[in-house]
């Protein structure tokens, strides 16, 4: 066995194995055996694995500890041992562990070993073996005496020894508290009087030098620490005292051996205290600061002053809660814990918790709650879950293209870490900043930030980016969109894309002052002397853009007037039309009765013989009338032919009544023929000439 570890503050840095992935249980030891000085301190690593998953179901480690394998015993977590109480630290980082113990004590000597528990069925691991830990102490054995033949004294020859000691060591020897010139091998032998005394050191580990014996009888000058070394709070008082034996001189005195101080008990700073007798004798420091900080050693004329004191040190009164790296539990630490090491004592949100007196809180962590330790009268400041996170920009207005910062911050104890979400979904980095370079309007969405520490997290209130804009691609459009009949409404609209949402503005050529405002303008009654070019103004306060449109002339007929027209004509052609007719039936009726007998013409209502193909190519419905004038002579008998179309006619556009004039000249008489008295002397034809109404459409 061989010694690994011994100093002041002297430690055994063992590196953890890495880069070890198992799908099984397992622990595996840097190192299986240590032996190291007592008082020193020393470091145990492991590395753990376990299945990842089983069953389907993830597995997921809920408690680590280190413990001593003591037979018939369930394993004790060693932060709940009151031996080890203030002694003790453990260290995780991934599937790596570490146990460190500082002044070591010689019954700390016992293999340790390593426990995993987990949240599957039977899911806990105990390694089969651990690390065997030697915690040894020098001492000096006398191999051989032999008498001095002419003084009272002893030639001795002794050894320095331990269970296990660094290979080629070098080693230093000290007589009555001073040290041997040139003895530096393990075995070392001199003459020795009856109050003379020895000790014996490894070389670069004197602060652990074995304890002074006697050489010769039991009754020799000898000094011995109560502790190799001390820690102590800036502005708390300490005692270091050394037990005496066999001398007390008036001249007794201690000393700061790097500040080259003479302490005794006319001391002037009133600080300062020295009190010795015949078996004790102590030095008191009040009200330490950091200069206090030395190594102090007892002087007396009859004891040296090399061989190593107590190591004082003074350090902030800094008392913290951290989450262990086990992320299992809180721990109550300092930069060292002093010597009188009285119980932790735990608070949650202020109160104490009964039962919690190990550096260890062993109990649930709620986020919602806060929590501190005190020792030796230290209080710590409170440890929590992040609250009112917050995000800040740094600019009010964001315009499309510039570059905006985003910053999360929050209260927390043990400081928080940031993660950034868009829209809730999408992890976009981590870190306190989220920088938006060369914003653009896809960019203008909600933002988040997530704070977490040990003990939990918490999310901010969204945040949204609104990316600013001047109008663009405006647009102008009527409705309706065709010509636009006089009279009726027009309604202007005028759309862009803008942010913030602009402002419309709505003007005619050559007018300055607008007509009116909003996206949308409706023209009612609309006239002729309206046309003409319009334009809206799309404003915001990044930029302003401006479109335009022409309407056209109306036409200055409307379909109103147009159906009030077909109206009108309709009702005077059923209501006048049939008083026509019966006028017209009552006169010819009237003329009939006037005119005599000898005077009437005879009507001929056959058809037209003489032609009779181009009579029937006549509308048979078409009435024809004759108005027939009579000559001043009523012996002349005159015949108008008057004759009816045989049939109807077949062109749309005949469809309408046909008037036609006869008019008649006075005859002239010609010679009579035999066989010809009962024809007439001559025979006048009307011409009749037919007026055709059609149809005309309205545009």
């Amino acid at each position: 066995m061989t010694l690994t570890a011994a100093s002041t503050g002297f430690s055994v840095f063992l590196l953890c194995l890495t880069g070890i992935h198992s799908q099984s249980w397992g622990v595996e030891f840097t190192s299986k055996d240590i032996c190291v000085f007592e008082g020193s301190t020393v470091e145990m690593s492991c590395i753990y694995t376990y299945p990842p998953r089983i069953n389907d179901q993830e597995t997921v480690v809920q408690r680590t500890f280190w413990f001593i394998n003591l037979r018939n015993k369930e394993p004790l977590d060693l932060r709940e041992d009151p031996n080890y109480a203030g002694r003790i630290s453990y260290h995780f980082s991934g599937e790596n562990c570490s146990l460190k113990i500082w002044d070591l004590k010689l019954n700390d000597s016992a293999e340790y070993k390593f426990r995993l528990e987990t949240n599957q069925p039977d899911g806990s691991f105990t390694s089969s073996a651990g690390v065997s830990l030697t915690v040894t102490a020098l001492q000096v054995k006398i191999q051989t005496k032999s008498e001095c033949k002419t003084l009272s004294c002893l030639w001795l020859e002794m050894l320095c020894h331990s269970s296990c000691l660094p290979p080629h060591s070098s080693y230093v020897w000290y007589k009555n508290g001073g040290e041997i010139p040139h003895k530096t091998q393990q075995k070392y032998s001199d003459y020795f009087y009856s109050e003379d005394s020895v000790s014996c050191a490894v070389k670069g580990y004197e602060s652990f030098h074995s304890p002074v014996v006697c050489g010769f009888g039991s009754q020799c000058h000898k000094v011995s620490y109560s502790a190799r070394s001390i820690c102590a709070f800036r502005g708390s008082s300490v005692t270091i005292s050394c037990s005496l034996q066999k001398f007390h001189s008036s001249s007794d005195f201690w000393i700061r051996v790097h500040g080259q101080q003479k302490i005794n008990q006319d001391s002037r700073e009133n600080r300062l205290q020295v009190r010795t007798d015949q078996t004790q004798s102590s030095l008191t420091i009040s009200d330490l600061t950091e200069s206090d900080s030395d190594e102090y050693r007892f002087k007396s004329p009859w004891w040296n002053n090399d061989l190593p004191g107590t190591t004082l040190t003074v350090v902030d009164p800094h008392v913290e809660v951290i989450w262990s790296s086990s992320g299992q539990e809180l721990v109550c630490l300092s930069s060292c814990f002093p010597l009188h090491r009285f119980p932790f004592m735990w608070f949650k949100n202020g109160e104490e918790v009964q039962g919690e007196t190990s550096s260890s809180y062993r109990k649930p962590v709620s986020p919602e709650d806060t929590y501190s330790c005190s020792y030796e009268g230290q209080r710590s400041p409170e440890v929590y879950a992040p609250k009112s996170v917050s995000v800040s920009m740094d600019l009010t207005e964001i315009l499309e293209g510039s570059s905006v910062i985003l910053t999360c911050s929050c209260d927390a104890k043990p400081a928080a870490k940031f993660r950034w979400y868009e829209n809730n979904q999408t992890l976009l980095l981590e870190g306190p900043h989220l920088i938006l370079e060369s914003v653009n309007r896809s960019d203008s969405r909600k933002y988040r930030c997530v704070a977490e520490n040990e003990l939990g997290e918490t999310t901010s209130e969204y945040v949204f980016i609104n990316v600013e804009y001047p109008p663009e691609t405006s647009t102008v459009s009527v409705n309706p969109s065709a010509e636009i009949l006089e009279g009726s409404s027009v309604t202007l609209t005028c759309s862009s894309d803008a942010n913030p949402a602009a402002n419309y503005t709505w003007f005619k050529e050559d007018e300055d002052s607008p007509k009116a405002s909003g996206p949308n303008w409706t023209i009612r009654d609309f006239r002729a002397e309206l046309s003409g070019f319009y334009y809206c103004k799309a404003e915001n306060r990044r930029g302003r853009l401006q479109s335009s449109l022409h309407l056209i002339e109306t036409e200055t007929t409307s379909w109103k007037s147009f159906a009030a027209a077909t109206i009108t004509f309709a009702v005077l052609l059923f209501v006048f039309l049939p008083i026509c007719i019966w006028i017209k039936k009552n006169w010819r009726a009237t003329e009939q009765r006037d005119v005599g007998p000898e005077n009437r013409t005879q009507l001929n209502t056959s058809p037209d013989i003489n032609n009779p193909s181009a009579e029937a190519a006549e509308d048979q419905n078409v009435l024809i009338y004759s108005s027939i004038h009579f000559s001043e002579n009523h012996t002349d008998c005159l015949y108008s032919n008057i004759r009816r179309n045989p049939k109807l006619r077949q062109n749309k556009e005949d469809d309408g009544v046909e008037y036609s004039a006869a008019v008649f000249n006075r005859p002239t008489k010609v010679k009579r023929t035999a066989g010809t008295e009962n024809t007439e002397d001559s025979a006048l034809y009307s011409t009749v000439n037919k007026s055709v109404r059609r149809k005309t459409q309205v545009s």
